[in-house]
């Protein structure tokens, strides 16, 4: 993903020091180490995702992309300064319980 201005954008993730204190600990994710700090990811290219897998399984696909692009579009008309949307924007539009 790109912000604006052409900078690549990136995520970080942090285990909880009690979650890592846990003896039923595990990691969410396999590339994201049951490790102290910040884990930041910046995407390879430009069509992987900038999320950690286990964050990046529940982003919309194509379809959900276009249905979440389409009310942006209608919001854009009413609100002309709205930003276009990036990676987290879409993450949190999923509006499904059981993806999170």
């Amino acid at each position: 993903m790109r912000a604006r201005g052409g900078a690549k954008c990136r995520s970080s993730r942090a285990y909880d020091e009690t979650w890592l204190a846990n003896p039923d600990r595990f990691e969410v994710s396999p590339d994201l180490p049951l490790e102290p700090g910040y884990q930041p990811r910046l995407a390879p290219n430009a069509v992987d995702s900038v999320f950690h897998f286990a964050l990046a399984d529940t982003a919309p696909d194509a379809w959900g992309r276009r249905v979440i692009n389409r009310i942006h579009a209608k919001a854009r008309r009413d609100n002309p300064r709205l930003l276009p949307l990036n990676e987290l924007d879409y993450l949190c539009a999923v509006d499904d319980f059981s993806r999170i």
